[in-house]
């Protein structure tokens, strides 16, 4: 399921299609940069995007491991 969650935030298709206007999501930025040419500004917002992803990631396996059904 975490997998699913962390390859899903990424998805260029959905997101360039659905973006509210005067709005930018953070793959539509990555890609606009990429095509700009600005490879630096596409690699940090990448960067912290996974970031991102990693650390909601981390915050919800540590609240199952706490908070979660006990195991005899």
């Amino acid at each position: 399921m975490m997998a699913a969650f962390g390859g899903s935030i990424f998805n260029i298709a959905i997101t360039t299609i659905l973006y509210p206007p005067n709005y930018s999501t953070l793959p539509v930025f990555i890609n606009k940069a990429y095509n700009n040419l600005e490879f630096g500004y596409a690699a940090a917002a990448t960067m912290f995007g996974g970031a991102v992803v990693i650390a909601i990631m981390l915050v919800m396996e540590l609240t199952l491991k706490r908070f979660g059904p006990k195991q005899n």
